[in-house]
């Protein structure tokens, strides 16, 4: 099984937020490996701005690779679980275009 790196995990500092971005990534990562039919390494980039307020807003990076293409996916929203989602979809989204028969 390929690699996830993920990149800005240690500046979150709310352990449920982690366990999230660990969960949902493992989830995706076996859908996007089963999609190509090859070992893939995933890149997570986590970003999140904050304007004073309480809540933050999530930016989240996803590039797939496998030995012969990659995959790239950027999406912003205002709730983590969401905006891992949609961002993973987009790169499914993508692997499935680009073998459409």
């Amino acid at each position: 099984m390929g690699a996830i790196q993920i990149i800005g995990i240690d500046k979150i500092g709310n352990e449920e937020e982690i366990n999230t971005i660990n969960r949902i990534s493992n989830e995706y990562h076996k859908k996007i490996q089963r999609a190509l039919n090859k070992e893939t390494s995933i890149t997570l980039h986590v970003k999140t701005y904050s304007k004073g307020g309480k809540q933050k807003e999530w930016e989240i990076n996803v590039k797939a690779d496998a030995p012969t293409i990659g995959f790239k996916a950027e999406e912003c929203d205002w709730e983590l679980a969401k905006t891992l989602h949609k961002a993973f979809n987009d790169v499914l989204k993508q692997i499935e275009h680009r073998f459409k028969d």
